[in-house]
């Protein structure tokens, strides 16, 4: 080690710690009083279903802590704890803007600016990176894993061919091109797959582990490194905070218990697992989905990514329910929501989407973290939420519900904001991730992040 200085930021760093930032500004005697355990990395992840929901059967009744859950929103009841729910917040369309309102809703709900014509494509694009690329980029706890994001989905058919419609993720601009990047998702599962573990499953006996073993035994090293800074420090601190010093104590030696096996032990054996639930060609919109946000939670596991979308489909969704639940028109999703037909074939299309994504979360909540205490959703931060508010393109409260403990989210909520912009929840989320903005999107479409919404 040695002509190499490690510094506390990046030991820290380097054990994938969320609030590194945090470690930096202030004494460390006040991040061992605030921060989460060091060594447990927090991973973000943003679901979408497509347009918007019933208002009257999403939204709780209720108050803050006594709230009751809708009709389509019932399904997590069993996640009440380690969720919030928050109404209130608008998606600002500018008049004017190019594109129509599903793909307009999409580009600015996620990169908090309107759509812009961009001479090298032949749709309306977002004009900036989108919040989960610019935190994959900018969040210390986000880097030093093999893939820096993930883009899935499980249907991207849309009315036409515009890309705006199909994606949520946007990559810096590349080269001289000022654009922001569309990052269109991956609808296949088997690509999606190799992607991800192809370096596992073809190449077990070869050299292809190795850089994962390199990182486990990087992060091994770095507790030890820890170690002593804890042990300098508890010399330093007030009496009053020894007992928080020791708790991260205790979280650097779980880490630590975590990472003495294997690369196999810790990530391979869930890579086969997850081989062998894969589907095959034709599989259902529900195998579809499910599979990918297994993909998802398997690449938290392995530490591949911390940072996700996921897409159950398109703004403009073609996915024909009919089929699989009765009492549904022999139609695409998006087409029953101006076909002037009752509210309650939407709602239990998105009661059926509610139920899917509850067994994942559970699924997720019911799993051990690998790299530390918790679950797998304990340090994770999920956005579940559409790109309109309503079927018939209205913007004001959207749906959406937080769930898990990333960034300091604590559940068992209901939150009402009065007319918030969607940008102002992307600054808390942003602030709760260690990252925080002066501001994010167009000047006019945000003002502070939401109070109370983390900490």
């Amino acid at each position: 080690m040695r002509g190499i200085r490690l510094t506390r930021r990046s030991l820290l760093h380097g054990l994938g710690y969320a609030s590194a930032a945090g470690a930096v500004s202030l004494p460390f005697w006040r991040s061992v009083q605030a921060d989460p355990a060091p060594g447990v990395p927090t991973r973000l992840l943003v679901v979408h279903f497509p347009c918007g929901t019933v208002h009257d059967q999403w939204f709780p009744t209720g108050g803050v802590n006594d709230f009751v859950l809708g009709n389509i929103t019932a399904p997590f009841e069993p996640l009440r704890d380690k969720m919030v729910m928050v109404r209130g917040l608008d998606i600002i369309r500018q008049d004017g803007a190019p594109g129509d309102n599903h793909g307009s809703g999409m580009v600015t709900m996620m990169s908090g600016s309107a759509p812009v014509d961009a001479p090298d494509f032949d749709t309306p694009i977002a004009a900036h990176p989108s919040l989960d690329q610019m935190l994959a980029e900018s969040v210390p706890g986000f880097a030093d894993v093999p893939i820096a994001s993930v883009q899935l989905a499980a249907d991207t058919r849309a009315d036409r061919d515009d890309i705006y419609h199909r994606v949520l993720s946007y990559g810096s601009p590349l080269g001289d091109n000022p654009w922001a990047q569309p990052l269109p998702p991956q609808d296949r599962v088997e690509e999606a797959f190799l992607h991800l573990f192809g370096s596992i499953v073809l190449g077990e006996s070869d050299g292809n582990l190795e850089q994962l073993e390199a990182l486990r035994q990087r992060k091994l090293s770095v507790t030890e490194f820890l170690d002593r800074d804890l042990d300098r420090l508890s010399a330093r601190v007030p009496s009053a905070q020894l007992t928080k010093l020791e708790s991260h104590r205790d979280a650097v030696a779980q880490l630590r218990a975590n990472l003495q096996g294997s690369v196999s032990s810790v990530c391979v054996d869930q890579v086969h697992a997850l081989e062998a639930m894969l589907p095959g060609g034709g599989a259902s919109h529900e195998a579809v989905g499910m599979a990918q946000l297994r993909l998802i939670k398997t690449a938290f596991m392995c530490d591949m990514t911390r940072v996700a979308t996921f897409m159950w489909a398109a703004g403009t969704s073609h996915v024909n329910f009919s089929d699989v639940i009765e009492g549904v028109r022999d139609m695409g999703h998006h087409g029953i929501t101006h076909s002037g037909g009752p509210n309650e074939e939407l709602a239990l299309i998105d009661t059926w989407y509610s139920e899917r994504m509850a067994q994942f979360l559970l699924d997720m909540d019911a799993t051990p973290d690998p790299y530390g205490t918790g679950s797998l959703l304990d340090n994770t931060l999920v956005v579940y939420t559409s790109e309109m508010a309503r079927g018939g393109h209205t913007f004001q409260d959207v749906p959406v519900i937080l769930f898990g403990g990333g960034g300091g989210l604590s559940g068992g909520r209901y939150l009402e904001y009065d007319g918030r912009s969607f940008n102002d929840l992307w600054l808390s989320v942003a602030e709760g991730l260690g990252h925080p903005l002066a501001g994010f999107g167009d000047e006019n479409k945000f003002t502070e992040p939401l109070e109370g919404l983390f900490g």
